[in-house]
């Protein structure tokens, strides 16, 4: 169970369409994405892309190396 706390639903408008979703392959966070999914109830309405890497990008820490 994850001990993360969400908005209230009332505070922001929930997607009424099919969404994309990207997020890293680390299994570390599939929990707690698939318990925010199902919190924003969008159980079977998303298409999932998973890359290795992306969870910096989520941070807005992510850079490329010049070389």
């Amino acid at each position: 169970m994850s001990i993360l706390t969400y908005p209230k639903i009332e505070e922001y408008q929930l997607p009424h369409k099919n969404i994309l979703v990207i997020s890293c392959i680390d299994l570390r966070l599939t929990d707690n994405l698939l318990h925010f999914l199902h919190h924003d109830n969008l159980h079977n309405r998303y298409d999932h892309f998973a890359l290795a890497g992306t969870s910096p990008m989520n941070t807005g820490i992510a850079s490329i190396p010049k070389r």
